[in-house]
């Protein structure tokens, strides 16, 4: 695969992951409610968290240890829901791993608090992939829009 390829499925992982995240917080929110809910919605995105933080079946990382970008995500979104930090990839893969486990459960067999800390940690993993996909637009050092000219027009009188 090239690595035009890799950013492009990069990139479309990433936006499907940012709406399933929310999907699966509001579908969660719903059971929470005694209303109907897709855990279809739940599922698909324990599936999303196992392709980018788990080892593959050939042995070798997934986009974990090869995107430091989803390191980034995925470590400030699982200090904030564990209230601790999270210092190496073997234990953000251990902990996406336990909650993509709880992901897959039949919602109906969990406990309301149990629900309630995934439906948690799903809005608190939208909120970063939104505020990593903003930064990323800003260049690093200035803060100016990449889009942005990179000098104010001005005309010079002849």
């Amino acid at each position: 695969m090239t690595s035009q390829e890799t950013a492009t499925l990069t990139m479309l992982t990433r936006e499907k992951l940012t709406d399933l995240a929310l999907d699966a917080a509001l579908e969660l929110d719903r059971f929470l409610k005694g209303l109907a809910a897709d855990q279809g919605k739940v599922t698909q995105l324990a599936s999303i968290l196992d392709d980018t933080a788990n080892a593959g079946s050939d042995g070798h990382g997934a986009r974990l240890a090869s995107d430091p970008s989803f390191v980034v995500v995925y470590g400030r979104t699982l200090s904030e829901h564990l209230n601790t930090a999270v210092s190496t990839v073997a234990q953000l893969q251990k902990f996406v791993a336990e909650l993509s486990k709880g992901f897959r459960e039949d919602l109906s067999k969990q406990t309301p608090e149990t629900l309630g800390k995934l439906r948690d940690f799903c809005l608190t993993l939208h909120r970063e992939l939104i505020a990593d996909a903003i930064s990323a637009r800003l260049e690093p050092r200035t803060g100016r829009d990449r889009h942005e000219p990179s000098a104010p027009y001005s005309l010079r009188s002849a």
